[in-house]
């Protein structure tokens, strides 16, 4: 029994700090997103404004006509600098969508949270479990967008 207790003292005493990046994505989430939206999503996905130009097409071509059907998914621009610009690009109705949001402050790119390409950032609980680059090719990352 003394064993399993020494045991189970080792286990606790080894858990890790959390991974950085982790952390400052997860800042920059409560700081754009209510509480609300974090609990009720399941996945985020990132958009830098600058970075993979054929990465970022590719990730808004994907999005734009499946918008609607996007269940507990957020979608948040940053590093945007000219939001017309953003508008022509994308369109001024898919950026009224109550799942999309411009991070108008730049939280992420402040806490350097940011990546050249699109990332889709995975919650439990609102909280960051998971960040991945966006890549709208694979099929893990369809299923995880639907």
């Amino acid at each position: 029994m003394r064993k399993i207790f020494y045991f189970i003292l080792l286990l606790a005493a080894c858990k890790g700090e959390p991974n950085p990046r982790f952390k400052s994505v997860d800042d920059g989430l409560k700081k754009t997103l209510s509480t609300a939206q974090l609990s009720n999503t399941k996945n985020i996905i990132l958009i830098p404004r600058a970075g993979c130009g054929g990465c970022i097409d590719n990730a808004i071509g994907y999005l734009k006509p499946r918008i609607d059907s996007l269940q507990q998914v957020e979608i948040i621009f940053t590093g945007i600098s000219d939001k017309k610009l953003l508008k022509l690009i994308v369109g001024e109705d898919f950026l009224k969508k109550k799942n999309v949001h411009i991070d108008s402050l730049n939280h992420f790119l402040e806490l350097k949270a940011m990546s050249v390409y699109p990332q889709i950032v995975s919650l439990e609980e609102g909280n960051v479990s998971d960040i991945k680059e966006l890549d709208v090719e694979s099929n893990d990352m369809r299923k995880l967008l639907n």
